[in-house]
């Protein structure tokens, strides 16, 4: 019995060494909550701010404002996201530091560190236009995770749903 308890105080101490680790532990984003962290944007969206919502809404309550000479839509108190929308509704946010995954990724994190979170991310080659990033897309469901990288570092991170994350990569969807 002591032998089984010391060997379960040496794991426990083991994965809680690891959870310190930016970019090892991968937290499953259907578990994740933007409400906890308010600079985590999961696949549901950021804090209150769900993907699919209307411009309406968003415009209601979170002021989303878009003025003459303005490239897109913006919020005011959220500065490091960018909202794209498909007609009337939120179908990406292309997010800054502070925002980062729930595995910890963000614009300037290095490309080992989202293979490592994300082994199963599918590899998407940059297009033949000199001016666009190689791209790492993991999807959950219908909802999408972009890193767009230029092999070192992520250049740009996308979240929202999958098809429109993967036009971004192949027609610069939502790109001002």
């Amino acid at each position: 019995m002591q032998l089984a308890m010391k060997l379960l105080t040496t794991l426990l101490a083991g994965l809680t060494g690891l959870a310190g680790c930016t970019g090892t532990v991968d937290p499953a984003p259907e578990a994740a909550s933007p409400s906890h962290d308010p600079h985590l944007v999961s696949q549901v969206g950021l804090a209150e701010i769900r993907f699919g919502d209307t411009r309406e809404v968003l415009e209601r309550d979170h002021g989303l404002i878009q003025e003459p000479g303005d490239c897109a839509p913006r919020l005011p108190d959220q500065p490091a996201v960018s909202p794209v929308f498909e007609g009337d509704r939120l179908v990406l946010l292309w997010v800054d530091p502070p925002l980062h995954t729930p595995a910890g990724l963000a614009v300037g994190s290095p490309v080992a560190a989202v293979r490592a979170a994300h082994p199963d991310a599918e590899d998407l080659p940059a297009p033949a236009d000199p001016f666009q990033f190689h791209g790492l897309i993991v999807t959950v469901d219908d909802r999408a995770y972009l890193f767009l990288h230029d092999q070192e570092l992520v250049q740009k991170l996308i979240i929202g749903f999958d098809r429109h994350a993967r036009l971004v990569h192949h027609e610069q969807f939502g790109v001002c």
